[in-house]
């Protein structure tokens, strides 16, 4: 790679082959969702603020300790707000690939740098906000009558550590370059493009995950004494509360993999 910069102007060189009939524009302004993704993680900023210091605030003004749940919250706030940091720094290279050039990629140690933050945070965050979920139910419901569903909440906050804590372990260990090596070594991307098959297992187990938190509470809450319409409710509203999250960590590994 050192011998190709020394002969080639990277920086005048795009990432990647535009399709036929489309000329590369590195410089002159050229599609880009930086806007776009500052704009949604600026809302997202303001909304998910807002939200979490209600629920502090209620928590607080009831007297009451903070729970495990809360906890939990906290911190998926904190490392979802790191992640979405790295991803506006980096929404710079937010291109079609042959709008960028190969120099941001291949001569800046530090792009690469923020990106293994980045996707560090990403499975953090993830975890974090799976897990209040599950540990709410337990608050919520734990009873004896309810044994089997405790157990069942126990069974998604271990399917939660196990899908996201092992995506933080293989990306810290196969995308950190080795001793003597560096972000752009070879060496290094090819290790890191390993690990793009555990995209396809995140993608299927965020799924699978979000469809058993929304449907696990649905048994309790329709055998509840209540009349029917306000067990509609509930289950909307655990419904409606159990966001659909984007998976943002297939497409980031998906987007390493256009980059290599």
């Amino acid at each position: 790679m050192a011998a190709a910069s020394a002969t080639i102007d990277m920086s005048q060189v795009p990432a990647g082959t535009p399709p036929a009939g489309v000329t590369p524009n590195l410089y002159g302004n050229p599609p880009s969702l930086q806007s776009t993704i500052i704009g949604f993680a600026a809302l997202f900023y303001i909304l998910t603020t807002i939200a979490v210091s209600l629920r502090l605030y209620s928590v607080a003004r009831s007297l009451q300790k903070i729970a495990a749940d809360d906890v939990l919250c906290i911190l998926a706030v904190i490392c979802t707000f790191a992640y979405m940091g790295f991803l506006i720094h980096l929404s710079y290279a937010a291109r079609h690939m042959w709008d960028v050039p190969l120099s941001w990629l291949y001569s800046d140690q530090e792009y690469w740098r923020l990106r293994l933050a980045q996707n560090l945070f990403n499975p953090l965050a993830f975890f974090f906000s799976r897990a209040p979920v599950f540990v709410l139910y337990r608050r919520l419901f734990d009873a004896p009558l309810h044994r089997n569903f405790s157990k069942a909440c126990w069974a998604g906050l271990i399917a939660a550590f196990l899908l996201y804590i092992h995506t933080f372990i293989l990306t810290a260990v196969v995308c950190a370059p080795r001793a003597g090596h560096s972000y752009l070594d070879m060496d290094t991307f090819h290790r890191c493009s390993k690990a793009l098959p555990d995209a396809i297992v995140q993608g299927a187990g965020n799924i699978l995950l979000d469809a058993y938190a929304l449907i696990l509470p649905q048994p309790i809450i329709w055998k509840l004494k209540l009349s029917r319409q306000k067990r509609l409710n509930i289950a909307l509203v655990f419904g409606v509360g159990y966001p659909d999250s984007p998976h943002i960590r297939g497409s980031s590994l998906t987007n390493n993999a256009h980059a290599i």
